[in-house]
């Protein structure tokens, strides 16, 4: 799944809410692994709201 999104992020623009950090993390590291073939292109997460 992971893969897939990033694949797509590089052609377009993607938001992805989710309130879980393993998923967060599995999709940063598919993004970056995109990034780092793909001419260096880098991708921005933020944590929003963040309660406990």
């Amino acid at each position: 799944m992971a893969d897939v999104v990033a694949e797509v992020a590089s052609e377009q623009r993607v938001l992805f809410f989710t309130c879980h950090p393993g998923t967060r993390d599995l999709l940063v590291r598919a993004a970056a692994a995109r990034a780092a073939t793909a001419g260096g292109r880098t991708a921005r997460v933020e944590e929003l709201g963040r309660t406990g």
